[in-house]
């Protein structure tokens, strides 16, 4: 006889993950039993924040796969902050096209600049042309340090 968490317990460890997307992303992708209190708890996610290029990544992974695209649609903010460790803001338009994301309004870059002088950030030539991929987005910040 297969061993079944009750649903209700389930739910409730679910719900400790609601303030982190890609988690219950990938609860929405691991099983069945748990995909609608994943996907309930994502309905209220508009807001995508990127710290680093580990959270770019994650993400990156997600635009990849066309059964976890959907969880994209429904981002309306997108705040990114460039770590200076490890520069990675100028690679977001490349990594997130403005096709999964139809219903951005607004993409705030943090820290533009901040980095340690031993590190050299080269922009993709094609960033402002991904960036204008974001048909939706009608406000964009572009803080510089």
């Amino acid at each position: 006889m297969p061993r079944v968490l009750p649903p209700e317990l389930t739910d409730h460890i679910i719900g400790f993950a609601w303030e982190d997307p890609p988690t219950l992303r990938s609860c929405a992708l691991t099983c069945w039993a748990w995909r609608a209190a994943s996907e309930l708890q994502l309905q209220a996610f508009h807001e995508l924040r990127l710290h680093n290029v580990a959270d770019l990544a994650l993400v990156s992974k997600r635009v990849a796969r066309p059964e976890s695209r959907r969880f994209l649609r429904a981002i309306e903010h997108i705040t990114i902050r460039e770590c200076p460790e490890r520069p990675y803001v100028h690679t977001v338009p490349l990594c997130i096209p403005g096709l999964f994301v139809p219903h951005l309004q607004s993409i705030a870059f943090y820290n533009i600049g901040l980095q340690k002088p031993d590190v050299t950030v080269n922009w993709h030539h094609s960033f402002f042309t991904h960036l204008s991929s974001y048909k939706s987005v009608t406000r964009l910040n572009l803080e510089c340090w």
